[in-house]
């Protein structure tokens, strides 16, 4: 799932996807508190999906899937294109040829 064909709409949420990106990135900074890095995170599924019920909780977005806000929170993480295509298995998402050529990587 690339974010960019995300209709946030379907959700009823009235963001854009950047500022709904803002928002998934300072929850999980206030969530956190600088303890856990979202790569920690994806490697602890219990724990990430707790983390993804607390936003749904407290922002409301009761249908929003735990692999979206979780990219949303890889998306704002200050890490290279190779590391982000890296953990997307780790959510449980099946990495395509398409996927890493939009990434601007390729099957080794």
């Amino acid at each position: 799932m690339i974010l960019e064909n995300i209709d946030l709409e379907q959700y009823d949420i009235d963001l854009t996807l950047e500022d709904f990106k803002d928002e998934m990135a300072d929850d999980f900074n206030d969530y956190f508190r600088g303890q856990e890095s979202i790569h920690e995170l994806v490697r602890a599924p219990r724990q990430a999906h707790q983390f993804c019920d607390w936003v749904r909780t407290k922002r409301g977005y009761l249908d929003v899937p735990d692999d979206i806000i979780l990219q949303c929170v890889l998306d704002r993480d200050e890490v290279s294109v190779e590391e982000i295509a890296m953990e997307i298995p780790c959510l449980g998402i099946q990495v395509t040829h398409s996927m890493l050529t939009q990434l601007g990587l390729s099957f080794a």
